[in-house]
């Protein structure tokens, strides 16, 4: 399963889930954990300066520290590269990270596995590593929780809702706001409603002209001095859910697209 989050992504695990989010493009965290008391998480921030082994051995430091007042055993392996810093450690459990620079410039990532044995997580965390990106497009990919779709670059997250029938993403650009929505359990959401009826409700458009293609319903509000709202509903039967676009924009360009959907 692919995560893709504020311009970069990797993959994971299907049924590791992220956690907590926190921070916005510039700064933030992001944690996943798996059904048996492991996790991935990350750390990024903006910084020219360099990878340090310095900053990788204050953090294991902290951790001897930790195991020491616990009376854990705590061993640990640092390999400097030239262009990154990669570390193991194990003590109660077995830990491994890097830090790195994904390209010349931009932010430095700090990527760490953490569980109860290495032989179940090496794997994880390698895979995690080789498919890491931070790809530089006309489109941005926003993965998460069943919710896959392509965005404009450079739009802010403005806020996330993760529940377990339910996630939702708001973006605001210079031309344009967009909603994106997952909604689990699509085959019982539509036993009784016609599937444009419910897409009107859920987006606040009850009287808008629906266009039902075999992509999915299209609904579009009417012409205000901001815009125009424009709404892509597409049922994914295979995942049975339902995802929503909403969009607000000024202009022909800014209009969402079929392709927006992963």
């Amino acid at each position: 399963m692919v995560f893709a989050w504020q311009g970069f992504c990797f993959e994971h695990p299907d049924d590791w889930l992220p956690v907590n989010l926190t921070g916005n493009r510039q700064e933030g965290y992001a944690r996943i954990s798996s059904p048996a008391d492991a996790l991935l998480q990350l750390r990024w921030k903006s910084s020219k300066g360099k990878p340090s082994a310095d900053a990788v051995g204050a953090y294991l430091d902290r951790l001897a520290k930790e195991a020491q007042r616990g009376k854990k055993p705590f061993e640990r392996r640092v390999e400097p590269e030239e262009s990154s810093v990669s570390y193991s450690y194990h003590s109660e459990n077995w830990g491994a990270g890097k830090l790195f620079r994904a390209t010349e410039e931009g932010r430095v990532y700090f990527v760490e596995i953490v569980g109860p044995s290495r032989s179940k997580l090496a794997d994880v965390f390698k895979r995690a590593l080789r498919t890491f990106a931070e790809p530089i497009e006309q489109q941005e990919r926003w993965s998460l929780l069943g919710l896959d779709v392509l965005l404009p670059s450079g739009m802010k997250l403005e806020s996330h809702e993760l529940k377990a029938g339910k996630t939702a993403l708001s973006f605001s650009g210079p031309r344009l706001k967009v909603q994106a929505q997952r909604w689990g359990f699509a085959e019982q959401l539509l036993q009784k409603h016609d599937f444009a009826d419910w897409a009107r409700a859920v987006s606040g458009l009850k009287s808008s002209k629906a266009t039902v293609t075999d992509e999915g319903v299209e609904l579009t509000g009417n012409r205000h001095l901001l815009g125009t709202v424009t709404v892509l509903a597409k049922h994914q039967t295979m995942q049975n859910q339902i995802t929503v676009l909403r969009v607000e924009g000024r202009g022909e360009a800014e209009k969402p697209q079929w392709s927006w959907f992963v």
